[in-house]
């Protein structure tokens, strides 16, 4: 159990062991956790979605890449066969 529960838990079983002070400290400190945490959420899932759209753009380039590979070959196998034909070689 996290120590903002403890003390609330305390304050329910014994009213005179937590002042409403105090109380009140470990409800502002509870609410900045809790917003810290959802904060760092936040942070967590704007990296996932940016390492997301990497890998996106990284299989766009590659795409491209084996693309760009075939039609090399293409190009090759067109200039081998037409160096062939005009020079009687196969």
């Amino acid at each position: 159990m996290n120590k903002h529960m403890e003390l609330v838990n305390r304050y329910l079983a014994d009213n005179d062991s937590v002042s409403l002070e105090r109380l009140h400290a470990n409800y502002d400190s509870a609410a900045d956790a809790a917003d810290a945490a959802a904060a760092a959420v936040r942070i967590a899932v704007d990296n996932c979605n940016a390492a997301r759209k990497a890998v996106d753009d990284l299989e766009v380039i590659l795409d491209a890449a084996v693309d760009a590979d075939m039609e090399a070959a293409a190009a090759e196998d067109a200039a081998f066969s037409a160096f062939s034909s005009e020079s009687g070689c196969s």
